[in-house]
């Protein structure tokens, strides 16, 4: 899976542009035994998460 991010500043300026691809099979994975506490907690925590299994897995 390729994943881009893009960061805009005040002005709507892109600051930031990163682009890496990720197994998305193995974040799955990862992430499977931690999907109901992320239902749970809400969207900005497993925002926050993803970016922590991916640490883990790349």
């Amino acid at each position: 899976m390729l994943v881009k991010m893009r960061v805009f500043d005040e002005n709507q300026q892109v600051t930031i542009h990163y682009q890496t691809t990720i197994n998305a099979s193995a974040l799955i994975q990862v992430a499977k035994p931690r999907e109901a506490t992320m239902r749970e907690k809400g969207k900005q925590l497993t925002q926050g998460a993803v970016l922590v299994l991916w640490e883990r897995i790349h």
